[in-house]
């Protein structure tokens, strides 16, 4: 089953589009770049979380499940 288009119709789709927003595309890529440069500078270890999202989920939630019970050790240490 094949894409019926009308030529005449789509030909004139993008007759008003200019090269400007070009110009928006490579500023809007070059942002995230300016977010990590912001984390970095206010102290944040992006390593650390791109480290973290390279796993699974399943792995995250065993290394939360793994935290989570050392947190409760140590808390329960603490009152004894």
């Amino acid at each position: 089953m094949g894409l019926l288009v009308d030529v005449a119709c789509w030909s004139g789709y993008n007759q008003g589009m200019t090269a400007k927003p070009k110009r928006r595309i490579r500023q809007a890529q070059t942002k995230p770049l300016d977010a990590v440069q912001e984390a970095i500078d206010y102290g944040i270890d992006i390593a650390a979380i791109r480290d973290n999202l390279a796993l699974t989920p399943a792995e995250r939630l065993r290394r939360h499940d793994i935290a989570l019970d050392r947190v409760r050790m140590l808390q329960k240490a603490r009152f004894l």
